[in-house]
């Protein structure tokens, strides 16, 4: 796999969620409700026998505004729900990529992210991504 490449493929997935703004990389100055993109924490280049199956580990974060707005809560957990047309989970598993076989959704969960000068309620999504190795 093409590490920038798959990177690139899932923002274009999770551009399909209405209203919500993807960036592919970190960055400084946020317009919510966002997505943003980690590289990959881990890479296993050894997933099946003379090594035909990558595997990446990232993380999908979704950022809403600052944490003193009520409203918040009802806004973020929609993409934490495990279907529906905002959940990060159902979205992205029921994707068709070019650049990678199939993507896991294995676990979220909520925290305050400061960036910059500004507080955010975050929901961090761990996922797994396989596909053709070298």
């Amino acid at each position: 796999m093409i590490i920038d490449d798959v990177l690139e493929d899932i923002a274009s997935r999770l551009e399909t969620i209405t209203d919500l703004r993807v960036l592919a990389y970190e960055a400084d100055d946020i317009n919510c409700p966002a997505a943003m993109l980690s590289l990959p924490t881990t890479i296993d280049y050894m997933g099946t026998y003379q090594h035909g199956m990558d595997t990446l580990d990232l993380t999908v974060l979704i950022l809403v505004s600052d944490v003193d707005d009520r409203r918040r809560r009802k806004e973020i957990t929609r993409y934490a729900d495990g279907h529906g047309d905002r959940s990060i989970k159902e979205v992205l598993e029921s994707g068709k990529y070019n650049t990678f076989d199939f993507i896991v959704v294995k676990s979220s969960g909520f925290d305050v992210i400061p960036i910059g000068r500004t507080k955010y309620l975050a929901c961090k999504f761990s996922t797994r991504v396989s596909g053709q190795g070298s």
